[in-house]
């Protein structure tokens, strides 16, 4: 049921099934050696393992001038060479979609959604769930947007998205979230901007909450590259008012970009029945050299507000990829968090955990040769 109604995006959009030109279909396979120090994610006597995992996975879309798909599923399976009764054939599975329809030359609509099954709950969180430990963890996500273009200086844009996430031995959530956004061009360099969001949540099926964030913003260019975008207004709860903040310096260039951002906002906790404040320092980079290298990194330091409780996350990611030959990448990943939990389960209690991964990914066709060759044989 999940999958059909991640799938639902797709048929939303005319000529899908009978476009060719732009066209790909790409099978992959992926075998990684990784190292973690934390396997159970355990506050104290840590137990570090080794393990293979194993990523078949199949990408699969469709690129024109006015219509542009993309959907990814893959299913993980790993052995542990120590903690054999943690092997899983089915880990985690994903399907991920996204599209993109120009409807009328003012009109776009668009969409995203997914679908996530795994084991362990920091897959769907990892800043509330990394403290679950390991638990079947199910979660998906449905997200259209229409944007319409007024005129040259005017745009305005309106979301739904619905985000449902179910732990039976902890929690279930519920988290709609609609929003509008207006931006007006008032120079080459500025930009005035503001919207409306609101939210409402259901625990376990009973327990619900809602808030209201009316909010104004603007974006600034520098320079071509560079621009600061920033939105601030009030949160509006039930039984309280509190900041909704996002501030963001972004540079992009030619082989990448690079954003430094600081956020208030709030979210849900995974396992939990609440409504949490997140206050968030991240910085993203990605980079790619030429067509055989990408690199991607980014860190968060965080704090999570539930009433007069507290609890400090420090995240950081590295991703790396290496085209070895036309079909063949090389591929090595690094991440480590840690949190202190203030008000789950563990509370005052430190959780860390390191995980490497170094692995071999085969594709055929590439996803570029796909393209080349679907685009040729159309003409």
């Amino acid at each position: 049921m999940k999958i059909i109604t991640a799938g639902f995006i797709v048929l939303l959009f005319p000529c899908l099934a009978v476009a060719q030109t732009g066209f790909f279909f790409v099978p992959s396979v992926t075998v990684s050696r990784v190292n973690d120090d934390n396997v159970f994610f355990a506050p104290d006597d840590e137990v570090s393992d080794q393990f293979t995992r194993i990523t078949p996975a199949l990408e699969t879309g469709y690129e024109s001038e006015r219509l542009s798909w993309d959907t990814r599923l893959y299913q993980d399976s790993e052995k542990y060479q120590d903690n054999t009764q943690l092997d899983s054939n089915q880990i985690r599975r994903a399907v991920d979609l996204s599209a993109n329809y120009l409807a009328t030359p003012r009109m776009t609509l668009s969409g995203r959604a997914n679908w996530l099954e795994t084991e362990t709950p920091s897959d769907i969180d990892i800043i509330s769930g990394f403290p679950q430990g390991r638990f079947e963890s199910e979660s998906y996500l449905i997200a259209p947007a229409l944007e319409y273009r007024f005129n040259s200086a005017n745009t305005g844009t309106l979301l739904y998205q619905f985000e449902d996430v179910e732990i039976p031995q902890l929690a279930s959530s519920d988290a709609h979230r609609v929003a509008a956004r207006f931006e007006r061009s008032v120079s080459t360099e500025n930009m005035i901007t503001a919207g409306y969001i609101y939210r409402r949540y259901e625990f376990n099926d009973v327990e619900t909450a809602e808030s209201h964030t009316p909010w104004i913003g603007f974006s600034h260019n520098f320079t071509n590259f560079t621009r600061i975008e920033t939105e601030l207004g009030p949160r509006i709860g039930e039984d309280s008012t509190d900041a909704y903040l996002l501030l963001s310096l972004i540079r992009t260039y030619d082989q990448g970009s690079a954003e430094l951002s600081f956020t208030i906002d709030e979210s849900t906790s995974v396992g939990d029945i609440e409504v949490i404040e997140n206050r968030t320092v991240g910085l993203t980079l990605i980079h790619e050299q030429g067509e055989n290298i990408t690199l991607s990194m980014s860190a968060r330091i965080g704090k999570i507000i539930y009433f007069n409780l507290t609890s400090d996350v420090v995240q950081a990611n590295l991703d790396f990829s290496y085209r070895l030959m036309d079909t063949l990448f090389l591929s090595a990943s690094y991440s480590y968090n840690q949190q202190r939990s203030g008000f789950l389960e563990t509370a005052n209690r430190e959780i860390s955990r390191g995980n490497f991964a170094l692995g071999l990914r085969l594709t055929w066709p590439s996803r570029r040769n796909s393209r080349n060759n679907s685009r040729t044989n159309a003409n």
